[in-house]
Formats: structure tokens, sequence, C-alpha cells
């Protein structure tokens, strides 16, 4: 399985790193080993079927965080991550859209009955 993360920092609790990871407690402990502070918690995951369908959600997390005007830079929201956490919950939430029906087609080889006068 392949997750979405949510991370933020002790010392900055009002920004939030999105990223992926097969395993969300090494790519924490890499945070860890490349902070003097070794701050970072992890505030939420979301599980995901494929690594396509992880970068496919991480790219719209952080593509409505740049529309809400929330991007820092690279994977990083200035915003803090129960917010950005209820921006994913309501994605996940919002109803599939159906395929568009495609018409019937008339079925020419169809038998008609022809009628007699």
């Amino acid at each position: 399985m392949t997750f979405v993360y949510l991370i933020y920092s002790g010392r900055k609790p009002g920004a939030t790193k999105v990223g992926i990871a097969d395993d969300v407690d090494q790519r924490l402990a890499t945070f860890q080993t490349a902070n003097a502070h070794r701050d970072f918690v992890v505030y939420k995951t979301y599980e995901c079927a494929s690594r396509a369908e992880a970068f496919r959600l991480e790219g719209r997390i952080i593509a409505a965080g740049r529309d809400a005007g929330w991007w820092g830079s690279g994977e990083w929201l200035l915003m803090t991550p129960s917010v950005v956490a209820s921006m994913v919950e309501d994605m996940l939430n919002e109803p599939k859209n159906d395929p568009i029906p495609r018409p019937q087609r008339p079925n020419l080889f169809a038998s008609k009955q022809i009628e007699e006068n």
C-alpha cells in the first residue's frame, strides 16, 4: 500500500507537508534525521490503492492549497494540518462522477416483421 501523509513541525504548526510514502514511519525518520530539532509529527495518513492514486491525491491537495493561497513551496502548505486534513476529507467524500451513458445504437441487423396487406 501507498499512503499520502500530512506532516507538520512542532516548531511551525502552521505549515503542513503533503507527501507520499509506502512506509510513513520510515519517511518520518528521514525527516527527523535531516532536521536538527527532530520535531516532525505525522498528523494524518490516507491509504491509497496504488502509487498512481496517491500521486493524483497528492497533486489535488497541493493544487487546492495553491488555489486557496496556502502554498509555501514544493509540498508545503502554509496552513495548519487540521485545516488541510478537513480539505482532504471533503475531497475524499465528493461524489464520484458517473460515467456518461452511451446512447443505444439501433440494431440494424435485427429482423423486422413486415406487415402484409
